[in-house]
C-alpha cells in the first residue's frame, strides 16, 4: 500500500517529472541507508561524549552487572519456580488444566508489571555502586522471567487442543507486534518494494542480456562483500566481550544487517544469470508449478504446518529439533509439486489464483482445462 500510494503520489501533475525508475531507485536506496546514516551519528555523539575513563567504568560496571545476573539465574535455576501445573495432576478437564497453567503465568506477570512501576521510583543517583549493580541485575533478571513465561504462555496456547484459544493468542500477537510495523515498513518494505520497482521499470529484470555486466557486478559484488559483512557481523555479534559492550554488539548487527542486503542482491544477480542457461531452465522447471500457484501454497503451508505443530491436531509444537523441521520442510515441498502438477493438467489455475481471479474481474473465470481435439485428417 505504500508503493502505491507512491506511485500514485508521483502520478500527479505537480510531481508527475519525478515520476522516473531513477526516481524510485533514489528514495529507495535512501530509506535503505538512513538507518545506518543513524547509527554513525549516534556512534560520532557517543566517541564525543565518552571518554576513555568513562568507557572504562561502564565496561566494568556492565562486567559487575552481569556477573551478578548469572549469580541470580543460578538460583533460579537451582530453586526453580513452577510455572506449569503438573500433568500428573488429577483434573479431568483439560482446559482446567490449561487454565490453572495460565492463571499462574499471569498473576507472575501482573506481579512483574507493578514491580516495574514501583521501579520507576527509584533514584540511581542515590544509590552507591553496589547498590546500584544489584538493582540493575535484578531488572534484567525480571525481563528475563518476563520473556520466559511470555514462551511458557505461547507453549499453553499452541498445546492445547482448542482451535480458538490458539486463534485468540495469535491475533493477540499479532496486535502487540503492530508496535513495530510503520518502522519496519517504511525504512525495510517499502525501499525494498521501490528497489525492486526500479529493477523492472528500468527495464532490467525485463531485458536481462542487455544488462549482463550490470547482473554480474550485483551476482560476484553482492555474494563476495555480502558474505564478509554477514559473517563478520555474526563473529563480532557473538564475540564475548558483546555481553558487557552493548556499543560492539551494536555495531555487529548493523554491519550483518546490511551484509544481508547485500547478500541479496548477490542472489538475484545470480539467479539472472543462471536463468539465462538451458540447463538450469531444464534443470528446475519441475520447480513452475509451484509459482504458478503460489496463493494455494502459501495458504496450504499453514494449513499443513499448524496441522502438523498445534494441539489441536498434531501437537508437535516445541518437540522437533531445527534439523528436523527443516526435513519436514523439503517433504511439504515435495508434495506440494506433486499436487500443482497434476492439478495444473486438468485446471487453468490453482483454486485460491481462480477465486481471486474472480473477484478481481467480478465474474467466475473458467476453471477447467479444455481438452484440445486433433482436427488432422488423416490422409
Amino acid at each position: 500500500m505504500l508503493l502505491l500510494g507512491f506511485v500514485l503520489l508521483l502520478r500527479t501533475k505537480k510531481l508527475a517529472q519525478f515520476n522516473t525508475p531513477a526516481t524510485f531507485a533514489k528514495v529507495g536506496f535512501s530509506l535503505l541507508l538512513m538507518p545506518l546514516f543513524v547509527s554513525m551519528f549516534a556512534a560520532l555523539y557517543f566517541g564525543v561524549t565518552r571518554d576513555n575513563t568513562v568507557i572504562t567504568n561502564d565496561w566494568q560496571q556492565e562486567i559487575s552487572i552481569n556477573q551478578q545476573l548469572d549469580v541470580l539465574l543460578q538460583q533460579e535455576k537451582d530453586n526453580p519456580k513452577e510455572i506449569w501445573v503438573s500433568k500428573d495432576t488429577e483434573i479431568e478437564d483439560e482446559s482446567t488444566l490449561i487454565a490453572a497453567s495460565a492463571a499462574v503465568i499471569d498473576s507472575d506477570v501482573e506481579a512483574l508489571e507493578e514491580k516495574e512501576e514501583t521501579v520507576e521510583e527509584v533514584d540511581e543517583d542515590s544509590m552507591t555502586d553496589e547498590e546500584l549493580i544489584i538493582y540493575k541485575a535484578q531488572q534484567r533478571f525480571e525481563r528475563k522471567q518476563s520473556r520466559a513465561q511470555d514462551e511458557a504462555k505461547e507453549t499453553a496456547a499452541f498445546t492445547q487442543t482448542s482451535y480458538i484459544e490458539a486463534t485468540k493468542y495469535r491475533a493477540k500477537s499479532a496486535v502487540e507486534a503492530l508496535g513495530n510495523t510503520p518502522t519496519f515498513a517504511f525504512f525495510v518494505c517499502l525501499p525494498l518494494f521501490m528497489v525492486g520497482y526500479w529493477l523492472v521499470a528500468s527495464g532490467r529484470m525485463k531485458n536481462p542480456q542487455q544488462h549482463q555486466s550490470f547482473f554480474g557486478v550485483m551476482c560476484w559484488g553482492g555474494l563476495s562483500i555480502g558474505l564478509l559483512l554477514s559473517i563478520a557481523g555474526t563473529f563480532i555479534s557473538l564475540h564475548p566481550v558483546t555481553k558487557s559492550a552493548i556499543e560492539v554488539r551494536a555495531g555487529g548487527q548493523t554491519i550483518f544487517y546490511y551484509g544481508q542486503f547485500v547478500l541479496c542482491a548477490g542472489y538475484i544477480g545470480l539467479f539472472v544469470k543462471l536463468a539465462s542457461k538451458a540447463w538450469f531452465i531444464k534443470g528446475f522447471s519441475w520447480l513452475a508449478p509451484l509459482g504458478k500457484m503460489a496463493l494455494t501454497n502459501y495458504i496450504g503451508h499453514s494449513i499443513i504446518l499448524t496441522t502438523i505443530f498445534y494441539g489441536y491436531a498434531g501437537g508437535m509444537f516445541g518437540q522437533i529439533a531445527r534439523g528436523q523441521q527443516m526435513l519436514i520442510v523439503v517433504a511439504v515441498i515435495f508434495a506440494q509439486v506433486v499436487f500443482c502438477t497434476l492439478w495444473l493438467k486438468f485446471f487453468r489455475f490453482g483454486p485460491l489464483e481462480w477465486l481471486w481471479r474472480s473477484i478481481t474481474y467480478l465474474k467466475w473465470q473458467p476453471l477447467r482445462l479444455e481438452k484440445k481435439l486433433d482436427t488432422s485428417i488423416a490422409s
